[in-house]
């Protein structure tokens, strides 16, 4: 239901819904295009003086809680920054509670003494669920390390001890 409302009022107020993505809204108000995305009742958007008029508007009929703003932010749990690096502007996007809760594989001493063999039933279950948890924060959130996670998940259907050994991909952000 309040996806429903939010849509049909941000469609009242000129919104467009972005066809790669039914909670992304288009704003093209005086000349200036302007995003809102929709998480469940969290809302990001950028600033722009139409942006901010519709959100007023949006504000009057909704009637959601005080506006975040500043140069750093939690977004879906992403922390999203605005910061200046060698006098250019940067957008960055991090998310080190989700990574730093994917759990490590204990890797017993017995799987060592040949790193080639086929990771037992457990291992290999433990290996794809990682797998899938990295893919997500690629996806999502970390598009440089997805080509690390790529070279991981090429093994899933069968991965070796060493593969597993491998996985530790926080010691190599």
């Amino acid at each position: 239901l309040w996806y429903r409302k939010l849509r049909s009022v941000l469609s009242d107020l000129g919104f467009e819904v972005l066809r790669l993505d039914q909670g992304a809204f288009l704003l093209r108000e005086s000349g200036v295009e302007s995003l809102l995305v929709a998480h469940v009742d969290d809302l990001l958007f950028e600033a722009t003086p139409p942006m901010l008029r519709k959100i007023e508007q949006l504000r009057e009929v909704l009637r959601f809680g005080e506006l975040d703003s500043g140069e750093r932010l939690t977004f879906t749990g992403t922390e999203i920054a605005s910061v200046t690096v060698d006098g250019e502007w940067e957008l960055q996007i991090r998310q080190p509670e989700y990574l730093a809760s994917i759990q490590a594989i204990e890797i017993l001493s017995k799987h060592y003494a040949n790193t080639q063999q086929p990771a037992d039933e457990h291992l290999h279950t433990q290996y794809r669920a990682l797998v899938g948890q990295l893919l997500w924060h690629c996806v999502n959130v970390s598009p440089q390390t997805a080509f690390r996670t790529s070279e991981l998940a090429g093994k899933a259907p069968a991965p070796t001890v060493e593969a597993v050994s491998n996985t530790h991909l926080r010691d190599h952000e």
